[in-house]
């Protein structure tokens, strides 16, 4: 199956891999409008540089459109300023990139912060194995981990 019909599957993908709480079945539809929101984006090979610029994207976009705002009123839990913080801190990263890199090599003797995604964010295995040889796109991130586009957290543990 082409890798953009299998867009249709994001959501329950989604579901799958963070649970089914009320609060995850709200990100839904934010979920199923990654292919349009990353359009420029999709048959980039993943890196994390990519990554953190999809993620940039995707927490500008859901703050413009009025999710977060949405969210916040809802559950009533003060994510929007958690949400701002952590776009602000990867729009920080994108900026530092080659220092955060300089640094990761120095403190783990990795080769680079690629290897990051690899060993601690992909938790899919077939995402992790396109990964590993180089043919991961942020198309296929988003069939096979699309919570990663995210950068914020996910709760599991309380059911619908």
């Amino acid at each position: 199956m082409p890798l953009r019909d299998q867009y249709r599957l994001i959501g329950p993908t989604f579901i799958k891999h963070v649970g089914d709480t009320e609060r995850n079945q709200f990100f839904l539809p934010q979920v199923k409008a990654l292919p349009g929101i990353l359009n420029e984006f999709l048959d980039k090979e993943l890196t994390y540089e990519v990554l953190l610029n999809v993620r940039a994207l995707v927490l500008e976009t859901i703050i413009k459109n009025g999710f977060v705002d949405s969210l916040q009123q809802k559950f009533k839990n003060g994510c929007k300023s958690t949400i701002e913080a952590v776009h602000a801190n990867i729009l920080s990263g994108i900026e530092n990139l080659q220092l955060e890199n300089a640094i990761y090599m120095a403190t783990t003797g990795g080769n680079t912060l690629d290897e990051y995604v690899e060993s601690e964010l992909l938790t899919d295995p077939e995402a992790h194995h396109l990964y590993h040889n180089g043919r991961l796109t942020v198309g296929g991130l988003l069939i096979h981990q699309p919570e990663l586009v995210f950068a914020i957290s996910f709760n599991k543990a309380s059911k619908k």
